[in-house]
């Protein structure tokens, strides 16, 4: 499997899949969120004034990227309640991301860990975790991780190393 680690914005991150997340109460939409919020000229954000998606756990909807970025679909991902979120939540959002990867037969997924942790040692943890659970999946060849050129920095000065078979790539 590859891991690729940018710092470009995830709506400039040529992929199959995008994987956005969402906490409740989190508008305006600030992160990759309202960057493709954006990009689909506020569609996300019709979609929550509409009430038909709200950022609870584990709420999910599928949208087509209809050719305003690089990515072909987006998976929005619910993350629950901001106050509530903590560490320990982490590996349940990974087993639910990883289900829909499954599921969706993707073979390049995008996403960004940063708007879910704390700070880069938090971030270096989480990214192990993600790809630790994700090798024995034989249909992703990619996972692209679009972070804060700090994080892709530290990454590099680490040297950051994730098991056997995993090939990582800074772009």
């Amino acid at each position: 499997m590859k891991v690729s680690l940018t710092a470009q914005p995830v709506d400039k991150v040529s992929a199959q899949t995008l994987v956005i997340t969402h906490f409740v109460g989190d508008v305006p939409l600030i992160g990759p969120a309202g960057l493709i919020d954006w990009r689909l000229n506020g569609r996300l954000s019709r979609v929550i004034l509409g009430g038909r998606f709200s950022g609870r756990a584990k709420e999910l909807m599928l949208l087509p990227a209809e050719g305003r970025f690089k990515a072909a679909d987006v998976v929005w991902l619910g993350l629950g309640v901001k106050e509530s979120f903590d560490e320990a939540h982490i590996p349940q959002v990974f087993e639910f991301v990883i289900d829909v990867i499954i599921k969706k037969k993707a073979s390049q997924v995008a996403l960004s860990l940063t708007q879910m942790m704390g700070g880069p040692f938090d971030w270096r943890s989480a990214v192990a975790l993600l790809v630790g659970r994700l090798q024995s999946e034989r249909t992703l060849k990619e996972l692209i991780l679009s972070e804060p050129e700090d994080c892709i920095r530290d990454a590099k000065k680490r040297r950051l190393e994730l098991g056997t078979g995993v090939q990582v790539n800074f772009d």
